[in-house]
C-alpha cells in the first residue's frame, strides 16, 4: 500500500479499533462507498488512521470512509459537517478533469442529495458546487498496485479501485454551496488556500487537513435544491462559514483558519478580505467557533505542540519564498 507510515505513530491503533468497533466491524458506516459501483474502501482501518489525526473532533463514532478522505454529514443541511484527509505530492497525479473524471455523483448513502439539487444555482446566487477535499489529491497509486486511476498516455480508465477515489471525490458527499466568484473560485480565499497547500506539498510537506461548514444558531439559512420543485422542497443549507486546520505533523505545527461566507461569523475574515493570511485564528478561536474539539486521542504532549503554536507565524514561515538554488 502506498500511504506514508510515519504518521501512522502519531496516532494509537487503538483510537481506530474502538471506533471502527463502536460503528460495528461490518456496518454501514465502517466502510461505506462513495458512489454506485465502488464497493467499500479496502481497508476502512487504514484509511480513518491515514487521514485523520486522533479521534472524530465531534465527538461521534466512526465518521463516513472513503478512499481519499474521511467526513462527517451533516443530516439537517446536506452537506459534509467536517472532512479529513491528508496531502502529499503522490496524490497530485490525477487524470485531466474531463469526461468521466469531472463527472458529480450521487452518493448511495446520502442519495437525498442529487445534481439537480445545484443546477441553476450560479446563475442565481452564484453558488458553485464546492469540493471540501479538493479534487486534485484524490489521485495517486492509492492500491499499490502500480497503475493509476487513469492510464497516463490515453485518459482511459486503468484502475477501478483508484478511479473510486476520484469518484467519491466528486459524490455530493464531498460537496457544499460556495460563492464562486469571491470564495470558491480563483481570487477567492478558498481558492488560495488549496493553492498554497500544493506549494507546500510541492516543498515536500505532508500535510493533515480538516475544513467544514459552519452554521450559526438562530440565524436563517439560505437554502437551495431542485429549482423544479417549489422552495418548501429545497433543504440543502449554504454555510455561514468555512474552516480548516492545516497541519504539518512532522513538524509538530498547524494553522487554522476561518472564513464568514453567507452571515455574521465570529472572527471569521470577509471574503473580501484579500489576503489568505488575514483569516488565521488560533486553534481554540477555531473550537468556540465550530463547536469541536480538535486532536482528543493523540499523545498529549503532540496534541499540545500542536495547539500551541502561534498560527500567523507558522505560516508566515511555511509560505517564506524558497531560496535561490
Amino acid at each position: 500500500m502506498a500511504f506514508h507510515r510515519p504518521l501512522l505513530r502519531l496516532v494509537p491503533a487503538l483510537i481506530i479499533t474502538t471506533l471502527l468497533a463502536l460503528a460495528g466491524a461490518g456496518g454501514a458506516q465502517a466502510g461505506t462507498s462513495g458512489v454506485s459501483g465502488c464497493g467499500p474502501a479496502p481497508d476502512p482501518a487504514l484509511v480513518l488512521r491515514e487521514n485523520l489525526l486522533g479521534n472524530p473532533p465531534d465527538g461521534g463514532a466512526v465518521p463516513d470512509i472513503r478512499r481519499a478522505y474521511v467526513t462527517r454529514w451533516d443530516q439537517a443541511h446536506h452537506v459534509p459537517a467536517w472532512s479529513a484527509w491528508q496531502e502529499n505530492e503522490a496524490f497530485r497525479q490525477t487524470p485531466p478533469r474531463k469526461g468521466r473524471w469531472s463527472s458529480f455523483r450521487t452518493d448511495p448513502e446520502h442519495a437525498e442529495v442529487t445534481d439537480r439539487d445545484y443546477v441553476g444555482w450560479m446563475a442565481a446566487l452564484g453558488l458553485a458546487r464546492g469540493h471540501m477535499v479538493p479534487f486534485a489529491i484524490a489521485g495517486g497509486d492509492r492500491d499499490g498496485d502500480g497503475l493509476l486511476a487513469a492510464d497516463p498516455k490515453t485518459g482511459m480508465l486503468a484502475d477501478p479501485d483508484d478511479a473510486c477515489a476520484l469518484y467519491e471525490i466528486n459524490s455530493f458527499t464531498n460537496i457544499t454551496p460556495q460563492y464562486q466568484d469571491a470564495f470558491n473560485g480563483q481570487g477567492g480565499l478558498w481558492f488560495a488556500a488549496e493553492e498554497a497547500e500544493r506549494d507546500l506539498m510541492a516543498r515536500g510537506r505532508r500535510l493533515m487537513v480538516m475544513a467544514g461548514t459552519v452554521f450559526l444558531a438562530g440565524k436563517p439559512v439560505q437554502e437551495i435544491g431542485d429549482r423544479r420543485q417549489t422552495a418548501a422542497r429545497w433543504d440543502i443549507g449554504v454555510p455561514h462559514g468555512f474552516w480548516r486546520l492545516v497541519s504539518d505533523p512532522a513538524a509538530g505545527e498547524a494553522v487554522a483558519f476561518l472564513f464568514d461566507h453567507d452571515g455574521d461569523v465570529p472572527h471569521g475574515c470577509p471574503m473580501d478580505a484579500g489576503e489568505l493570511a488575514r483569516c488565521i485564528v488560533p486553534v481554540a478561536t477555531l473550537e468556540a467557533a465550530t463547536g469541536l474539539s480538535f486532536w482528543h486521542g493523540l499523545d498529549p504532549s503532540v496534541a499540545a505542540r500542536l495547539r500551541g503554536g502561534k498560527g500567523s507565524e507558522i505560516w508566515q514561515r511555511w509560505m517564506a519564498p524558497r531560496p535561490a538554488s
